[in-house]
């Protein structure tokens, strides 16, 4: 089964996540701009980062899905939300949402990976766009009585939450997908 691992870092730990993924499926792997032809593939995994509630740079992924309609899609996205916490699981449903063709939703199988944030590295545009999210989570949090988060708590500094153990998942899923295929061939 040939499998390519795609994705789009702005400050490497989505990066980081595609350069394991690549390596412990022995798939080829690209970055969002040099997308090859998906048809040329059983599967595509697309690693996105959300920025801000946002996941940039993704349409030359699906563009190419478009024209790959055998090719099983996956994706995962990489951020600092936690996916098992309700606000950060909406979050992430809403840029999903944003960013995906509607033509391409029921193709394509989520996983959510937590990522982190560089704030040092962070361009000055980013730090400015990263503030008011940040001001209403720690208002939010407050005002139900919560511990602030970690990712809240980390602001102005680095945070890395990247386990490579939480690629398992897809990592199962990919395998799943080659015993089907090899089933099917037997």
């Amino acid at each position: 089964m040939r499998t390519i691992v795609v994705h789009r870092s702005k400050y490497g730990h989505t990066r980081g996540y595609a350069e394991w993924l690549a390596e412990s499926l022995g798939a080829d792997a690209a970055e969002v701009d040099e997308t090859p032809s998906l048809a040329d593939y059983d599967a595509a995994v697309l690693l996105a980062p959300i920025y801000v509630g946002r996941m940039p740079g993704v349409a030359p992924f699906f563009e190419r899905a478009a024209g790959a309609p055998e090719t099983v899609l996956l994706g995962a996205t990489v951020g600092g939300a936690d996916p098992a916490a309700a606000d950060g699981r909406a979050a992430i449903d809403a840029a999903i949402d944003r960013a995906v063709p509607e033509e391409l939703k029921p193709r394509v199988e989520w996983f959510h990976l937590r990522g982190g944030l560089d704030y040092p590295r962070m361009s000055i545009f980013d730090r400015f766009l990263m503030r008011y999210p940040l001001s209403q989570m720690r208002k939010q949090q407050r005002e139900r009585g919560e511990t602030p988060t970690p990712i809240s708590e980390t602001m102005k500094s680095v945070v890395d939450f990247r386990e490579r153990a939480a690629l398992d998942p897809i990592i199962e899923r990919i395998r799943a997908l080659e015993a089907r295929e090899a089933a099917d061939g037997e």
